[in-house]
């Protein structure tokens, strides 16, 4: 019986070892299925995302804004889409991610959501914060961001004259809706508010 307790043992300690560099949080569980030879149910991305999302739901008017929220729950459901089309799936686990994943994303936004450069960047930055909250907590051990830059492009604003403004202004629209949705532009444009200001 000793002897059994004893091979028994080192049997855990080996599966604690081999646990380690995997990356997989050392839990009874995880022993448990090390034991049996099996692995431990892997984290994946989507999955993660959710879990980010809904603490951040949770902190929204302390720490973040419904604007940052909103952002967020766009770029999931952008990452739900990408992974239906490149891949069939509807998650994939986090050790898969690689640089060809961001750049294929990077592509399936400007192709086919057909989304400007500046706003594949910002869809691409909320996927970078939660593999870095993976990188963060040890279940990732490469970084698929590793060499991938993807800058903003300085936008070119179209200035309205004094002349536009005012004919925009006389327009007679067919709806009042329109019309209403004309005179908030307007009132930003003359008060200098931001449209979230506005909005609110």
């Amino acid at each position: 019986m000793n002897t059994h307790l004893d091979t028994l043992q080192s049997s855990v300690y080996e599966a604690q070892r081999q646990l380690i560099p995997d990356s997989e949080d050392v839990t009874i569980d995880n022993l448990g299925l090390k034991l049996e030879g099996k692995r431990a149910r892997p984290k994946m991305l989507v999955d993660v995302f959710k879990e980010h999302n809904e603490k951040m739901k949770q902190l929204v008017n302390k720490d973040f804004s419904e604007g940052t929220l909103e952002r967020y729950e766009t770029a999931l459901m952008h990452t739900i889409s990408f992974l239906q089309w490149k891949f069939k799936i509807s998650d994939i686990d986090i050790q898969e991610l690689n640089h060809e994943f961001v750049t294929e994303m990077e592509f399936w936004l400007k192709s086919v959501r057909n989304v400007s450069h500046n706003t594949a960047v910002k869809y691409i930055n909320n996927v970078k914060k939660i593999i870095n909250i993976c990188l963060k907590n040890g279940w990732l051990n490469k970084d698929p961001f590793l060499g991938y830059k993807m800058n903003k492009r300085e936008v070119v604003l179209e200035i309205l004259t004094e002349e536009e403004i005012t004919t925009m202004g006389a327009k007679i629209f067919a709806t009042d809706s329109l019309a209403f949705i004309r005179d908030l532009f307007l009132f930003n444009c003359y008060t200098g508010l931001a449209y979230a200001d506005v909005k609110n």
